[in-house]
């Protein structure tokens, strides 16, 4: 009777060990408006105890599309929730590229980060121009692309940081005047925390 009730008991465990489904994880935080690739997600292996709680992430057998924007924040290890996913790429995100002096951007920023963008008064600007002259603008933007690497010289002796932000749609109508800012001053990057 012990032996049948071992057998039955190792049975029992081994059927309730095939409830597992293969959702996708995140390696690496990943902010919102950042572009979801392959290389930042691995599979893994959950037991969900209602299919409405397993219907909440992506299986790690969908097939993702390329161009997924995320709409969220995502942390390091957490699951990929479907609703962190914008398939249809509604974010409409439109890149904007800034060349930023190294005092302008602290060593911490980095594709996915928050950033406000500062524009202040060139130096040596006009008698007129002052510090508190400094405006913002763009809000809480992510940076999309990042050319640390690839610093360029201005031709005055120094470099700059080409770094790409994603303005989203509810920014893009001050287009015209932001990109008339960024190029008569210097820009000048705050990271946001959070």
């Amino acid at each position: 009777m012990l032996l049948c009730g071992s057998v039955l008991l190792g049975v029992r465990v081994l059927a309730s060990a095939d409830d597992t489904v293969a959702v996708w994880g995140v390696r690496t935080a990943l902010t919102r408006g950042q572009e979801l690739s392959a290389a930042d997600l691995v599979p893994v292996r959950v037991r969900f105890t209602e299919e409405a709680d397993a219907d909440r992430y992506v299986a790690a057998a969908d097939d993702l599309s390329d161009g997924l924007l995320l709409i969220r924040d995502v942390g390091a290890g957490e699951l990929l929730p479907r609703a962190a996913l914008d398939g249809e790429a509604d974010l409409a995100l439109v890149e904007v590229p800034l060349s930023v002096e190294p005092a302008g951007i602290p060593s911490s920023v980095g594709v996915g980060s928050r950033v406000d963008v500062w524009v202040a008064p060139p130096a040596g600007g006009t008698a007129g121009d002052r510090p508190e002259d400094a405006v913002r603008v763009l809000t809480d933007v992510a940076v999309i692309a990042d050319g640390s690497a690839a610093a360029s010289s201005t031709g005055f002796g120094g470099e700059t940081r080409p770094v790409v932000v994603g303005v989203p749609p509810s920014a893009q109508r001050d287009l015209p005047s932001v990109l008339a800012r960024v190029t008569g001053g210097t820009i000048v990057l705050v990271r946001r925390q959070g």
